[in-house]
């Protein structure tokens, strides 16, 4: 019963993992996708060249530059707990 138990706990880490990259992937394609860009620091790039005007560019650089962090954390954990299975 406990190996049940904790299979059931592991199974809502993972789905609570999975869910959390899809959510943070999504917003990071949604920022990245308005400036027509891969990376968060493209976006830097933008503003420091005078491209684009820096609000709410940069507000907008710092958000992205926070989801792609979280996606890599949440891809290492993620790795973590599958390997845990």
């Amino acid at each position: 019963m406990e190996d049940l138990i904790e299979l059931e706990q592991k199974e809502i880490e993972l789905d609570t993992l999975v869910h959390r990259l899809f959510h943070f992937k999504a917003a990071l394609n949604e920022i990245l996708s308005r400036y027509q860009v891969e990376k968060s620091d493209e976006i830097e790039k933008l503003i420091e060249s005078g491209e684009i005007d820096e609000h709410p560019a940069y507000e907008d650089f710092l958000e992205a530059a926070g989801y792609e962090a979280g996606v890599l954390r949440l891809r290492k954990k993620l790795t973590l707990a599958l390997q845990k299975l």
